[in-house]
């Protein structure tokens, strides 16, 4: 699975040839679907109806790049391996178990023909709902309890079980003061001695950002935006969960629990929250309105830290049920991006409980 990149190489057709072999056995529509047209003709787009994998004719490669594929199974991973290295590409490491990274995690390195690092990857928990622990983390756990076997005790809990207490954001002076401070204090390297980004961030982006937080970026408007809407805590395990709450005007509006991803927070969602529970003061249907749950995810934004192991997407996803669960939600309906999407996999295969 790709969203999209663009990979600049110098031989179109040798590169269109190599993966076109590495791609099809990873189920990438089989096909080259954008060649050339609509005024882009040194652009090239691989990946069914909405091309995600790009490769842009160029005069200038980046070999420091990286690109993994995700693959169906562990065959795939050796199909994709084994159709590589018969198109022109080499060998980066034979396909075979990653325990280094992860229990199950197998895949296969490769360099394409302009010398980028490839990896083809398969992830059993994506497919079989599995847990993506690494085998350090079981080997070595963090102290103390898990949450799924801690006792009540164990959970420092920063409100009573099951309360909902409202909640707004507040940015201090001297918060704000501390960062700047920081800021200003930063020790930076010397320049790279080379143009572009080919070893790297380049200083001048990184100092131009950290200018930006500390002469520009209005942390008190943010907090405004956000406190426009009603939020609230709760402690879930032990674990005090921040979350948004926006209901709609319209009667009936589907409830929607949306979730966040890494690294990221709820103020991504900012900017759709009104079309969405209102979308007939936005030109749409009323039919698709949504009733908003938006709770940040532990150890982000204004939620609590687990201090047991064991918080993976399983573990959300049932403490996201409890959520709705807790606001009277009998059905509802979850969005979630990058390893929110994770969670919301996985809050399908719990039954809601009622009491």
């Amino acid at each position: 699975m790709i969203d999209h990149i663009y990979l600049p190489v110098k031989d179109i057709d040798r590169s269109l040839q190599f993966y076109a072999a590495l791609l099809t056995p990873l189920d990438f529509a089989g096909r080259w679907d954008f060649k050339g047209q609509d005024g882009w003709p040194d652009l090239y787009g691989f990946g069914g109806d909405r091309p995600r994998f790009w490769l842009k004719r160029s005069t200038t490669t980046f070999p420091e790049l990286y690109v993994a594929f995700i693959a169906t199974s562990t065959e795939a991973v050796e199909k994709a391996y084994a159709a590589a290295l018969a198109n022109g590409g080499a060998d980066n490491g034979a396909p075979g178990p990653r325990p280094q990274f992860s229990d199950g995690y197998y895949a296969a390195n490769v360099l394409d023909p302009d010398g980028y690092s490839l990896e083809i990857c398969f992830k059993p928990w994506l497919y079989d709902g599995s847990d993506p622990v690494s085998s350090r983390a079981q080997r070595q756990p963090t102290e103390g309890h898990d949450v799924r076997t801690a006792p009540p005790t164990q959970q420092q809990a920063g409100g009573d079980m099951g309360e909902i207490r409202p909640f707004r954001v507040e940015v201090h002076e001297a918060a704000i003061d501390d960062l700047r401070g920081r800021l200003a204090g930063t020790r930076w390297p010397e320049r790279e001695p080379v143009g572009g980004w080919s070893m790297g961030i380049p200083l001048a982006y990184v100092q131009e950002l950290a200018g930006y937080w500390a002469k520009s970026y209005e942390m008190r408007r943010v907090a405004g935006r956000l406190n426009r809407y009603e939020q609230f805590l709760t402690t879930i395990d032990g674990v005090d969960v921040h979350f948004l709450h926006v209901r709609s005007p319209v009667a009936g509006a589907t409830p929607c629990v949306m979730t966040h991803g890494w690294p990221g927070s709820v103020i991504e969602f900012i900017k759709v929250i009104d079309p969405l529970v209102d979308p007939v003061g936005h030109g749409g249907e009323a039919s698709d309105a949504l009733e908003l749950v938006i709770p940040s995810l532990p150890g982000y934004g204004w939620s609590g830290k687990p201090t047991v192991t064991g918080w993976n997407v399983e573990k959300i996803a049932q403490a996201w049920i409890e959520l709705m669960d807790r606001l009277g939600y009998e059905r509802w309906v979850a969005q979630g991006g990058d390893w929110g999407r994770w969670s919301v996999r996985r809050s399908g295969g719990w039954p809601i409980r009622r009491s």
